[in-house]
């Protein structure tokens, strides 16, 4: 939503150090830009563990370090929903599939979140934080809206895939080294 790094930086301060960061992994200089920018990711994240006030960039920046900084996805993407909630993201999902295009931006990063705690939970055998709600049980709705871009096929395409996966999550429970029984499969 930002066009230059400095509207970002207005924006969010942890926004602008989790596009450092994961910029850094990617700079030829034998991580020492990562060096830098990481403690100073961390510490903003530590910041917003007890901020009162956030904004949706914050949950942005979380987002971000979650899908990239492997060593941290689990806690940031954690952090980011419990953010997103107090930010009533989830209600302005339902805001904007009862035909509320204002929250189309609001919805986008809640379906984001989604696919963000899942690839985090349901993969690895963890429960996940979501319910499935209407808005995510219909998210399909959300792409009969006007505005939709092809970023958002594709980030439906992913909610589908984890609301399969969490079927079976549920179906099977979380033990992974569970044989399945031929009886529990349906003819």
């Amino acid at each position: 939503v930002h066009d230059t790094l400095a509207s970002a930086r207005e924006s969010s301060s942890l926004l602008t150090a989790a596009i450092l960061a994961v910029t850094a992994l990617h700079a030829q200089d034998e991580g020492r830009a990562f060096d830098v920018c990481y403690p100073i990711f961390l510490d903003l994240v530590s910041q917003a563990m007890f901020d009162r006030y956030h904004t949706l960039d914050d949950v942005r920046g979380l987002a971000i370090g979650a899908f990239w900084l492997s060593d941290l996805s689990w806690k940031l993407s954690g952090l980011a929903v419990r953010i997103a909630t107090e930010l009533n993201l989830h209600q302005f999902s339902a805001k904007a599939l009862r035909d509320a295009p204002q929250y189309i931006e609001e919805a986008r990063l809640w379906y984001l979140l989604y696919v963000c705690d899942h690839h985090f939970s349901v993969a690895y055998g963890r429960p996940s934080v979501f319910t499935e709600n209407s808005t995510i049980t219909c998210h399909e709705t959300f792409l009969q809206l006007p505005g939709i871009t092809e970023s958002d096929f594709r980030l439906h395409s992913q909610v589908g895939v984890f609301k399969i996966l969490s079927r079976i999550y549920h179906a099977f429970g979380p033990d992974r080294s569970r044989m399945i029984a031929s009886d529990e499969f349906e003819i």
